[in-house]
């Protein structure tokens, strides 16, 4: 009759036992699946990969030879009680790899739930015959973690009959041999009373507090003691430094004298000889040599400080006090200023005011061409968004009492996209007066302008005299004054010529009309001194400037203006005037 239900290696499993049995490696099968077989028996088939329809699918529990029949391999997998709710109609055993090594058909069983009212553990058992490959090596997955009731009594019963068991070691219980060697090495055999008492006689005996020691001196050498163990205590040379001997771990001891050289903690206070100042001071001696010297540090119960240092007894001691930020140095103390002594000398570097003079010295290239990237002295930066954008570089204020008040500054004007340096004269009743110079080289002036000297323009000149030199009468250039000496010699020559008296008379008139009405010479008027009004200041009509004082000259001279006058008629008029 042939079996309705059985097992069987697929083609890829006798594949992997026929290459662990040529290459003596481990077929490791770690896993079962069981399956619902898709609603209906099944039937196994070599060929399979996969089951029919896999419901669940976790690591064996068992895998091992059976006992009676060494061709036989039965694996065990326990489905816990919580998992279920399918029929089970179909085996299949993994390797490691997913691979499918044997499948086989089983009885219908439901694997109910707990949730359903009759949830049990179930033990799923494939028994699977392996013919020939006597020599290829099957094992389980190791990480296993349930087994079935008889797969675990069967293991135990065989553990519990056997010696194998762990021999007893320094961490853990286990089987042990006993000795009576007292005078072995070995940590694996256990002491038999007889061993226990033979080094008992031989060990000394606490009752007797080490009196029954044969040689107590090389005793104490045996425990490194060295000879403090016989020292008494106290605070004689050959004693042991008692607790507060030399001020060290109990209440210090007051000095009558702060002087010392032995190295100790003591107290002083202002009765004490030598002692840093009034108050109670903690002081800690520090002996530096046989000279003796020492070193002190004195901490008064205000938190001063001091450090002292000493020679011989017959002299007084030495002490400094130590900065701290509770006793911080003065100005004075380390030779600064105070800050009312500097807000006096030195100017801050945002928002300050000094008298005196000021001298910078220029340490730059001393080159045209380096200047636009050099700074000066007296140096500033002004970027301007606006066309018609001042920035003074410097600035001051006069005011005049009872006349007026001016503000008297330099700087930068960004006026119509190019910069102009102004000096600007800002009157307190709204006057404003600007000098500029361009980049295209103009000086403008409000009014008049006069210079000491010659004056040019151009490449014409006017001398102090009032002669000037040019073109325009003649085009090589000539004098003025010569011009018209000769236009006048030219004149006087042609009228000469005649030789009648009406030609005389003419000429005389002539000449009378000359002297009359052209002019015979310029010339400039003596200079006069004008102080500054701190205003506008307006010169007599047909005046110029002949002269500008600087601001370190005289403050309280301006300038000076002459007045340009012609010789007409024998006499000198000022230009402007009658």
């Amino acid at each position: 009759m042939t079996a309705k239900y059985r097992a069987l290696l697929t083609d890829q499993g006798k594949a992997l036992l026929a290459n662990a049995a040529a290459t003596g490696q481990k077929l490791e099968i770690t896993q079962m699946a069981v399956g619902d077989g898709g609603g209906s028996a099944t039937l196994p088939s070599e060929s399979q990969t996969k089951l029919v329809n896999e419901k669940r699918r976790a690591v064996l529990n068992s895998l091992q030879v059976n006992a009676d029949s060494g061709n036989q391999v039965i694996a065990e997998q326990v489905i816990p009680e919580d998992t279920g709710g399918w029929w089970i109609r179909e085996l299949g055993l993994y390797d490691k790899n997913g691979v499918l090594v044997a499948v086989a058909n089983t009885p219908d069983t439901y694997k109910p739930l707990l949730a359903e009212g009759a949830g049990r553990t179930q033990v799923v058992r494939m028994v699977l015959l392996v013919k020939g490959d006597a020599s290829a090596v099957i094992v389980a997955d190791k990480t296993a973690v349930l087994v079935s009731r008889n797969t675990l009594d069967a293991a135990i019963a065989e553990h519990a009959r056997s010696r194998n068991h762990p021999d007893a070691t320094l961490l853990a219980k286990g089987f042990t041999q006993l000795s009576s060697d007292s005078n072995s090495n070995n940590e694996v055999l256990a002491a038999t009373p007889k061993a226990v008492k033979a080094v008992n006689d031989a060990s000394l005996k606490k009752t007797d507090n080490l009196s029954d020691l044969t040689n107590k001196a090389t005793a104490r050498g045996n425990l490194a003691l060295g000879n403090a163990a016989t020292r008494n205590v106290g605070t004689e040379a050959t004693n042991l430094m008692e607790v507060g001997a030399f001020g060290f771990g109990a209440g210090i001891k007051h000095h009558a004298d702060a002087y010392s050289n032995l190295g100790e903690i003591y107290r002083v206070n202002n009765l004490s000889k030598n002692a840093p100042g009034s108050g109670t001071y903690g002081v800690l001696n520090l002996p530096c040599d046989g000279g003796p010297s020492s070193g002190y540090l004195a901490i008064q119960n205000s938190a001063a400080a001091y450090i002292g240092i000493s020679t011989v007894p017959e002299k007084p001691l030495s002490w400094y006090r130590i900065y701290t930020t509770a006793y911080k140095p003065t100005a004075a103390d380390v030779g600064a200023y105070s800050k009312a002594e500097a807000d006096g000398k030195f100017v801050k570097q945002s928002g300050d005011i000094m008298t005196g003079e000021l001298t910078g010295q220029y340490n730059g290239p001393q080159v045209f061409s380096e200047q636009y990237n050099s700074k000066a002295a007296f140096y500033g930066e002004f970027s301007a968004r606006s066309i018609n954008a001042y920035s003074p570089l410097i600035k001051q204020k006069i005011t005049i009492e009872n006349k007026s008040s001016w503000a008297i500054s330099q700087g930068s004007l960004a006026l119509d996209g190019s910069p102009k340096w102004l000096m600007q004269f800002r009157g307190s009743a709204g006057q404003d007066i600007q000098f500029s110079w361009s980049t295209e080289g103009d000086f403008i002036a409000p009014k008049s302008l006069k210079a000491g000297n010659t004056l040019f323009v151009g490449n014409a000149n006017m001398t102090p005299d009032g002669n000037i030199w040019g073109t325009r009468w003649n085009p090589n250039g000539q004098w003025l004054w010569d011009a018209i000496v000769a236009n006048i010699n030219a004149a006087r020559d042609a009228v000469w010529g005649h030789a009648d008296q009406a030609a005389n008379a003419a000429q005389n008139n002539a000449k009378d009309w000359a002297y009359q009405t052209l002019i015979q010479g310029v010339r400039l008027s003596g200079r006069t001194v004008i102080a500054d009004t701190g205003g506008r200041m307006d010169l007599p009509s047909g005046c110029i400037y002949s002269g500008m004082s600087g601001a370190n000259y005289n403050p309280g001279v301006w300038g000076a203006y002459s007045a340009i006058q012609i010789l007409r008629n024998g006499q000198w008029v000022t230009i402007g005037t009658e």
